[in-house]
């Protein structure tokens, strides 16, 4: 899971790079898609996240008991 993460933020941070290079350049259809790649690919990232924060405090919860 952590590598997907680490995937996940890495592809958020090139395709914003993208999306500005893009948009500098006038295509701005282009840098709208980067933009939007991105944008989900920064939630997707968030969301993973969450997800493992959750499920190692469910592990530590358990294994107190």
């Amino acid at each position: 899971m952590k590598h997907m993460i680490t995937f996940f933020a890495i592809l958020f941070m090139l395709l914003m790079i993208f999306a500005t290079g893009a948009i500098e350049a006038d295509h701005f259809l282009i840098g709208t898609l980067f933009a939007f790649l991105g944008f989900v690919s920064g939630i997707t990232t968030i969301y993973l996240q969450e997800k493992e924060k959750s499920n190692n405090n469910q592990l530590y919860y358990y294994e107190k008991e």
